[in-house]
């Protein structure tokens, strides 16, 4: 039952605020989103297609597989990266389209 409410909470404000605050704790978690970071301007500078794909699609959600498989160990299915995202298609795709105009990308 808590698992089938965990995942009806799809794109609501508590899911947003979760999405923000818990879903993005622990500390190699936010080193591989920075790590990520700078390797998706480091790709938007120099127009490198796929260094900014691995930098989004890839080292970003190794933090949050990490969080799942390890820090969280599956006891919390709010922690799912597959729950998440509608959210990073809300707002991270975006966002990510911003970066990529705002460094004449696209």
């Amino acid at each position: 039952m808590q698992n089938a409410r965990a995942m009806n909470r799809l794109l609501t404000m508590n899911g947003f605020r979760f999405f923000f605050t818990s879903f993005h704790t622990g500390a190699i978690n936010l080193t591989l989103h920075l790590i990520s970071f700078g390797v998706m301007y480091v790709g938007s500078i120099e127009h490198n297609v796929i260094l900014f794909l691995i930098g989004w699609l890839v080292i970003n959600e190794c933090g949050h597989i990490y969080n799942y498989f390890f820090l969280h160990r599956r006891d919390n299915p709010l922690f799912n990266p597959l729950r998440m995202l509608p959210y990073q298609i809300v707002l991270g795709l975006p966002a990510t389209l911003l970066l990529l105009k705002v460094f004449h990308f696209i």
